[in-house]
């Protein structure tokens, strides 16, 4: 069996992969692609995606992501 954290974290490195494969860039120097992409591609509600990006991918504030998408 896995832990918990060990499956986050392969979640999260195959979403970067799949990212970078996609746009040929870096998330974290590409944030707001990256945060439209993230958004548009995965099934949840929008307040936990942006949960996601902000605890998980970016490590930047709720409110900066909705600025990013706000833009």
């Amino acid at each position: 069996m896995k832990s918990v954290n060990i499956i986050i974290l392969n979640v999260i490195e195959n979403t970067r992969k799949e990212f970078f494969s996609k746009f040929g860039k870096d998330p974290e120097e590409e944030k707001k692609l990256f945060i439209n992409w993230y958004v548009q591609n995965n099934e949840a509600p929008l307040r936990v995606l942006i949960n996601d990006l902000s605890d998980y991918y970016l490590h930047i504030s709720e409110r900066q992501i909705l600025r990013y998408l706000n833009e």
